[in-house]
């Protein structure tokens, strides 16, 4: 039902309605995903992506949507082929991507306080598409950049790995981590989105 809330949801933000309404789903929960989904598929390709929109990102326009949509629906794709065998990876683009809204939209704007940095610095960077951030972990912020750079931390591994540990599904075992190590423990026990 989790991800029929959620296309519910988007769907009624993108549509400029900023009380949802979850009040009947009834109680097939395949059912209500297809309807939900589909709603959401047409309400977007109602709208200019980059029309203004209110959203709970920093990005206030209806392509905040198309991205988080994509996002959340991968991964708990991801969820639910864990759960019953294992899960293939998510495509290397779309999660790369991924990482990119976790740092931008979620993690920079909400992990400063959980996190209780004075300036220690992380890379993280995709080995099978494109893709570097490095941020530093202040006391009141964390300060993001998309670029390789010198860091206490580096950890790297392909893209799907690297999304699936930002948001808690799969240890940093299964990484690459050059540096202080503990600054990713650190990070996993601390940083809940």
């Amino acid at each position: 039902m989790h991800i029929a809330g959620l296309c519910s949801v988007f769907a009624q933000y993108a549509a400029g309605q900023t009380e949802p309404d979850l009040s009947d789903f009834g109680s097939d929960v395949v059912v209500a995903f297809r309807r939900e989904h589909k709603r959401l598929i047409d309400v977007l390709g109602e709208r200019d992506p980059s029309e203004p929109a209110t959203t709970w990102g920093l990005d206030q326009h209806i392509r905040f949507f198309h991205r988080r949509a994509a996002q959340e629906l991968a991964v708990h794709r991801w969820d639910f082929e864990d759960a019953v065998a294992s899960g293939e990876p998510i495509d290397s683009v779309l999660a790369a991507d991924g990482i990119d809204e976790f740092l931008t939209e979620f993690f920079a704007a909400r992990a400063a306080e959980g996190f209780g940095g004075t300036g220690q610095s992380f890379c993280i960077e995709t080995s099978d598409t494109p893709g570097a951030w490095t941020f530093a972990m202040h006391p009141d912020r964390i300060d993001v950049k998309r670029e390789r750079s010198n860091t206490d931390v580096h950890v790297e591994g392909p893209a799907s790995d690297l999304l699936l540990f930002t948001w808690g599904r799969i240890p940093p075992d299964t990484l690459t981590i050059t540096g202080d190590a503990s600054l990713v423990d650190r990070w996993r026990e601390r940083v809940k989105i």
